[in-house]
């Protein structure tokens, strides 16, 4: 059984759960590797979207873009996540989405063209179960099928915003990075944000309506240059081989295509 950590319950379920509406209104942009990506599948390609957060990249495969302007489905995309307010959100767009953890994905083994997971492996506490979580993953493609694994990098383009802002836990790049919401400075429905963040275990920065803040704190494990390709090389090389990896936006990405065995 791969039972969730403290800290991942803590430190990563309950805060997107808690500023869910929030992360929602700042994540919309595709990133340029992922549309490549989706782009490239066949037309009517069955995609696993694990750990699809807002389901951005499911409104882009269903629509042609991720605020949903233009009707151009070509894919067939199915997405969950471990929160069930964010799975909510992916939802409420008219898309496929189910509550589950990554570890332990509800799909047949084999059933799927594609696999993507953007932004979830550094999310999960130890070596091992990032081990688990990669094996899921080319459990639920077909032969041929290709997966494509977006992680946030170590080698951060601007360090003096992030790493040195961001609390170490240990010295294996796992830290606490801040997540902070905002009041309206009015008694709106953003308070209630505010007191979903508090409720989660977020630190209140002001006790002034007018300039009140709750911080929480994400847990991330970053990935140096190459952890990846050696974590896929090394524990899948009979089931996978790695097509390409590259750099962007200080995540390291890899696409890599299921062996037959």
């Amino acid at each position: 059984m791969n039972e969730l950590p403290d800290v991942e319950a803590r430190n990563v379920v309950q805060v997107y759960d808690a500023i869910a509406s929030h992360f929602d209104s700042t994540r919309f942009a595709v990133w340029p590797g992922v549309r490549a990506f989706l782009d490239g599948l066949k037309h009517n390609s069955l995609v696993l979207d694990i750990g699809c957060g807002n389901g951005k990249y499911i409104k882009y495969a269903n629509c042609g873009s991720s605020s949903g302007a233009t009707s151009r489905r070509r894919l067939w995309m199915i997405g969950s996540d471990v929160s069930a307010s964010l799975s909510a959100i992916t939802a409420s767009h008219a898309s496929e989405c189910v509550v589950a953890d990554g570890l332990r994905s509800p799909y047949r083994s084999s059933c799927a063209d594609a696999v993507i997971s953007i932004a979830v492996l550094h999310h999960i506490s130890s070596e091992a179960r990032r081990i688990d979580a990669v094996r899921e993953l080319l459990r639920l493609l077909r032969v041929g099928g290709t997966l494509l694994i977006y992680v946030w990098a170590r080698e951060q383009q601007d360090e003096a915003a992030t790493v040195s802002k961001w609390t170490a836990v240990n010295e294996k790049n796992d830290f606490l990075v801040p997540w902070t919401v905002l009041a309206s400075g009015a008694r709106t429905s953003n308070d209630d944000r505010v007191q979903r963040a508090l409720n989660a275990g977020g630190e209140l920065l002001d006790d002034d309506i007018q300039k009140q803040a709750v911080r929480l704190y994400r847990f991330y494990h970053v990935f140096q240059r190459n952890e990846l390709e050696d974590l896929i090389q090394k524990h899948f090389s009979d089931v996978a081989r790695i097509l390409h990896s590259f750099y962007e936006k200080s995540n390291w990405a890899v696409v890599c295509e299921k062996l037959e065995t």
